[in-house]
C-alpha cells in the first residue's frame, strides 16, 4: 500500500533498502537519537529489520522515498485497541523541506482511521529539537518528561514525550 507526500511516498518496507538504510543509520546523528538502532548498524540489522517488518502484527512501518531511494522511515507500533507509537527517521540530506512533518500528517491521518486510534504518542530525546517541530506541527502535545529513560552508548537518555488524540 503507497500514500503520497508532495514529493515522496510512503511504502511498505522491501529488502532493497537494506544498503539505504545503512547508509543513513550509520551517521553519529542517528547512532545519538535513535535509541533502537545498533551501533554500528550493519546489513544484517537491515534485513532483519526488514524481515520482522513482515511479521510484526502491533506495527507498520513505511519507507519515506524519493527519487527512487528509501530516505527514511516512519512507523506506528505497539498498536493497541485505543493507542500505539510513532517513531521515525529522515535522510539528513532531506532535512528542511518539510517531508516529515507531512509524513506525520499523513501517518497519524492514516493510523487515527485504519486503527481507530484514539492517542498517538512519540518519544523524543529532550535534544531533539527538529524532531519535537514535527510533531508540534501537527498537533501533537508534550505530555511530560521521562528522566534516563533510556541507556544508550554508556549514558542515560532522557526524553519528551508527546501525543495527539483523534478529533
Amino acid at each position: 500500500m503507497e500514500l503520497k507526500g508532495t514529493n515522496f511516498t510512503l511504502r511498505d518496507v522491501e529488502h532493497k533498502d537494506a544498503e539505504s538504510f545503512v547508509r543513513h543509520l550509520n551517521d553519529d546523528y542517528y547512532q545519538r537519537y535513535l535509541i533502537s538502532i545498533p551501533c554500528p548498524y550493519t546489513l544484517k540489522d537491515a534485513y532483519e529489520f526488514i524481515e520482522k517488518c513482515k511479521f510484526a502484527a502491533d506495527q507498520k512501518n513505511w519507507v519515506i522515498e524519493a527519487q527512487g531511494e528509501a530516505i527514511g522511515l516512519i512507523s506506528i507500533n505497539n498498536i493497541t485497541d485505543h493507542k500505539a507509537n510513532m517513531g521515525y527517521w529522515l535522510a539528513k540530506t532531506h532535512w528542511g523541506q518539510g517531508i516529515m512533518s507531512e509524513a506525520v500528517d499523513i501517518i497519524s491521518k492514516y493510523a487515527f482511521d485504519e486503527f481507530k486510534l484514539v492517542k498517538i504518542c512519540a518519544t523524543v530525546n529532550v535534544e531533539n529539537k527538529s524532531s519535537e517541530r514535527a510533531l508540534i506541527k501537527n498537533d501533537f502535545e508534550k505530555e511530560g518528561t521521562l528522566k534516563k529513560h533510556h541507556y544508550k552508548n554508556g549514558e542515560y537518555i532522557d526524553v519528551d514525550v508527546f501525543a495527539k488524540f483523534s478529533d
